[in-house]
This record gives C-alpha cells, sequence and structure tokens, in this order.
C-alpha cells in the first residue's frame, strides 16, 4: 500500500486508531479509483449507490475546448 511507510515515518507514536483511520482512508480511496476504473473499462458511467442515478465524468463537462 503506497505511501502507508511514508505516512508511519511522519507519525511515529500514532495510536491504533490513528494508524486505522489512515489505512481505512487509503482503502476506500483505492476502492473508488477501482470502481471508476471498471465502469470505465465497461463504457458505462458508475452509478449512485443510493439513488441509481447515472455519475457523469465532471472533468468533460468542465475541460476548456481544445
Amino acid at each position: 500500500m503506497s505511501g502507508m511507510k511514508e505516512w508511519r515515518l511522519h507519525h511515529p507514536k500514532a495510536t491504533f486508531r490513528e494508524i486505522e483511520a489512515a489505512v481505512d482512508e487509503k482503502l476506500s480511496g483505492m476502492a473508488s479509483r477501482a470502481a471508476d476504473l471498471q465502469h470505465k473499462q465497461m463504457g458505462e458511467h458508475p452509478r449512485c449507490p443510493d439513488c441509481g442515478k447515472c455519475w457523469r465524468d465532471r472533468a468533460s463537462k468542465t475541460a476548456a475546448p481544445s
């Protein structure tokens, strides 16, 4: 898990709860990126887990024209 070794070096006195929170934060970011990649590979937009509406890529709406 990239970055955790460095995090531990910067937080040598971290409690188990602080370490757990840092790991959870890393894992949630990785899971989100993996889900986005999976949907892009399938040619679909990801959907909101609460309402089921399609999430669209915001970058394509806000990118400046070339």
